[in-house]
């Protein structure tokens, strides 16, 4: 892709995350301790898919990059949500058992629930 296309792409791409909660940017997130250390706290939606991302952080001063860290962070499931995606994965039959019967019942208690009602 031309420069020109590869910053079109890049500015629309950030604009359609942004639009999803999936990419916010905050300048003053980053707290330096003894101008040495550093801290960011970051606020990771809900929505963003499993996976592994790369985060870097970069120290800018007089308008020049100073430093730069890499460093990757692992976003997984837990608790709840991730007994039923291992489920899921581990006991597929089982899981689409547990999942129909589920269902049904959920459909005969609420058939049940409306017809005394009504």
């Amino acid at each position: 892709m031309l420069p020109e296309r590869e910053r079109h792409f890049e500015a629309g791409l950030l604009d359609l995350r942004a639009r999803d909660g999936l990419y916010s940017e905050n300048p003053h997130g980053v707290e330096i301790t003894d101008g040495v250390l550093y801290r960011a706290v970051i606020t990771i939606p809900s929505q963003v898919p499993v996976g592994t991302y790369t985060a870097e952080t970069f120290l800018i001063g007089r308008g020049r990059v100073l430093a730069a860290a890499t460093r990757d962070i692992e976003i997984d499931k837990s608790g709840f949500e991730r007994f039923v995606a291992v489920a899921a994965r581990r006991h597929q039959f089982v899981y689409g058992l547990c999942s129909v019967a589920l269902s049904l019942g959920l459909g005969w208690a609420a058939a049940a629930a409306f017809r005394r009602r009504f």
